[in-house]
């Protein structure tokens, strides 16, 4: 069966964060394009978590280890692990956590639980494994740029052209709060054949 992994950045609402996280960037890190795709998400609250739940067999959290970090704790289903994000020398695109797990929906919690107060824990991004299709069949990959027809970006006034920004030098943004994206698709989802907007 083929499998297909998955990369979900510290940007994706599919990530839901609790507490006081902030996003990193170039004024409070100078060292942000470390990271992936310049960007990572961080707190310093005691207790502050991000949530994923995912339909997988393997979960991979992605952050960095550096001299301001501490502990941290990751909680898939029953099974809580400790982690520190302590290091001397800066890591980036340092695993913080892998598992494999029993093909089915799962959710993960990791949690900042460093001793001193004002230790670091960020994301910058998670990778998810799932298996698709039968057996027998190969795996196809689609990606669509922004310019192909199954979007609809309302209203498109509100919507610019970011060139040389995104892969395939295309993609468009918003600062519009009430502009919305839409993507239609048919796919196949583990128990149904469904056809759906996103």
């Amino acid at each position: 069966m083929p499998s297909l992994t998955t990369t979900v950045k510290d940007t994706s609402p599919l990530l839901i964060y609790t507490g006081n996280w902030k996003p990193g960037n170039s004024v409070n890190d100078p060292l942000v394009n470390r990271y992936l795709e310049s960007s990572f998400s961080f707190t310093q609250g005691i207790g502050e978590s991000m949530t994923f739940q995912f339909y997988g067999s393997f979960v991979e959290v992605v952050g960095a280890k550096r001299r301001n970090h501490g502990d941290y704790t990751v909680k898939t289903d029953s099974q809580t692990l400790t982690g520190n994000g302590f290091s001397d020398s800066e890591i980036f695109n340092a695993t913080l956590f892998s598992q494999t797990l029993d093909l089915g929906q799962h959710t993960l919690v990791a949690t900042n639980v460093g001793d001193n107060g004002g230790q670091f824990f960020d994301i910058d991004y998670v990778t998810f494994r799932s298996d698709v299709g039968e057996a027998d069949e190969p795996l196809i990959v689609n990606t669509f740029q922004d310019s192909h027809p199954s979007f609809n970006f309302s209203p498109p006034s509100s919507w610019g052209d970011q060139i040389n920004v995104f892969p395939g030098t295309s993609g468009r943004a918003t600062s519009d709060l009430s502009a919305s994206a839409k993507f239609s698709f048919q796919g196949v989802s583990p128990t149904e054949n469904v056809l759906a907007d996103i």
